[in-house]
């Protein structure tokens, strides 16, 4: 059914001229140990007992999708490949892959592929590689030379510090314009960056966003002030924090440059009778105010608001 789906979605893409970045997010053992993964629990991929014997299973299920997406019709239509998604390697994640072992996946990966696709512009996707959490300068030189290769990036001010509510609408523009500099710099140094995933999300609500019966770190230590609930319940939110929520769009679409919001649409909440998370909901943001309706209106917008003088100017030597 979902193979299906997947071959609706590049027949919806080609009658309106859209392009997909078709990316691994479930592979052979977990990748990363995180319910979007297939399932949450332990990692067995490049790491446990069939770690090595999984991404061998990985590398021919990319195999099988690159001959696919190659064909006359669909590659103009699907032209990046995401090789795995978020895999943990950076320090605090535990277990810790290590850029050593995923390195040496993604070139297996790499290899593998233009082998079969030939080199050059239009012979197979643009392959794209998550970071695994580590500032993305660690990547430059990696695979120097190699052909049409792209850097993952999410940068998330949901998680981690978990508050970014009481910080300030000022603040999380600041914050995000910060990152523009790191991704000029790395497409100097690099070559092509994409932000995979962004949302406005100031704080971990969402139900089981978390995982399935996992609660919100936001919800637990803003108690007081109605944990998530104010942050959920968008028909009540006022011009201002409309226009704070704004800001931050804007500030993360100028900064990364290349990006895909995460996520198009959200449904109805089968409890609340409307769509909740509305902060990870570009549609409804769109039709309430704080999605621009041109995001072309973002270029620019770091340095004409005075946040992160310099980021915006190196863009234009980069080629």
């Amino acid at each position: 059914m979902s193979w299906n789906y997947f071959v609706k979605a590049i027949g919806w893409a080609r009658k309106y001229g859209l392009r997909i970045l078709l990316d691994f997010h479930a592979l052979p053992g977990s990748q990363n140990g995180w319910n979007h993964s297939g399932r949450g629990g332990s990692i067995n991929w490049m790491y446990g007992p069939m770690g090595i014997a999984n991404a061998q299973r990985s590398l021919e299920h990319i195999r099988s999708m690159v001959e696919y997406i190659s064909q006359p019709g669909i590659k103009e239509v699907v032209p990046m490949l995401g090789l795995v998604n978020e895999v943990p390697i950076t320090d605090g994640l535990t277990p810790n892959l290590g850029q050593g072992p995923a390195g040496s996946f993604y070139y297996q990966a790499y290899d593998m592929v233009r082998k079969i696709t030939g080199f050059g512009k239009g012979n197979g996707p643009i392959l794209a590689f998550h970071d695994g959490f580590l500032d993305i300068a660690s990547w430059a030189g990696f695979l120097s030379g190699a052909d049409r290769l792209a850097l993952d990036e999410h940068l998330y001010l949901a998680f981690g510090d978990g508050n970014q509510a009481a910080n300030g609408a000022a603040r999380r523009a600041a914050t995000a314009c910060g990152w523009g500099g790191g991704t000029n710099n790395t497409q100097r140094d690099f070559g092509i960056v994409i932000g995979g995933e962004w949302s406005i999300a100031m704080g971990d609500c969402g139900k089981w966003l978390n995982g399935v019966g996992n609660g919100n770190s936001y919800n637990e230590a803003n108690a007081a002030t109605g944990g998530c609930k104010p942050l959920d319940e968008w028909m009540n939110w006022d011009s201002t924090f409309k226009a704070g929520l704004m800001d931050y769009a804007l500030a993360q679409m100028d900064a990364l440059q290349n990006w895909f919001f995460w996520t198009w649409r959200i449904g109805n909440s089968t409890e609340l009778g409307y769509p909740s998370s509305p902060m990870w909901h570009y549609q409804l943001g769109l039709k309430e105010g704080w999605i621009p309706q041109d995001p072309r209106a973002a270029g620019g917008w770091c340095k004409r608001n005075n946040y992160c003088q310099g980021c915006y100017e190196v863009r234009n030597t980069v080629s």
